[in-house]
């Protein structure tokens, strides 16, 4: 998530990522890994959130505010709560922070029942298959970008990002 957005990506801009919908009906325990890299003098929060059947309201599952290092870290969330349900879904939802020098970015997702740690609203898609991985590689994958209740997009991108500032 690119903050400097052209003079447009803050301060408090949301940009969240919506999974497609999560069949786990045949898993009895579940989990959801990823990485995440939060470098930057204003980074605002990284909220993961879950809903079932698509509707009702999102719950935080894992959140995190303001730098978190220079390094990826890495987190499994436990979905015991929603195993065996046939409709989950999640979204990685960003805030920016109170400048351009706070960037969010996500990557090497796992979702299964035994995963070994990451290296719109509407429910589309479905993934029954586990485990699940998305590098984000090349494409989004089944993931798909907000368009009603955000801000920015997310941005595929490899190296570092078209700021020109130092982030630290």
């Amino acid at each position: 998530m690119e903050a400097s957005g052209n003079g447009t990506g803050y301060p408090t801009k949301r940009a969240i990522l919506n999974s497609p919908c999560l069949d786990l009906s045949s898993l009895s325990t579940a989990k959801f890994g990823f990485q995440y890299h939060m470098f930057g003098a204003t980074i605002g929060t990284l909220t993961v959130e879950a809903r079932t059947g698509n509707a009702g309201n999102w719950v935080s599952l894992f959140s995190k505010t303001g730098a978190q290092g220079s390094d990826w870290n890495a987190v499994i969330i436990d979905l015991d709560a929603y195993a065996g349900n046939t409709s989950v879904q999640l979204r990685i939802n960003t805030v920016t922070g109170s400048n351009y020098t706070g960037d969010v970015a996500i990557d090497a997702i796992q979702i299964g029942a035994n995963i070994d740690g990451p290296g719109s609203t509407d429910c589309v898609g479905n993934i029954s298959n586990f485990p699940s991985t998305e590098s984000f590689e090349t494409t989004l994958g089944d993931w798909s970008q907000e368009t009603s209740v955000d801000d920015l997009d997310w941005t595929r991108r490899f190296g570092g990002t078209p700021s020109s500032r130092n982030r630290t």
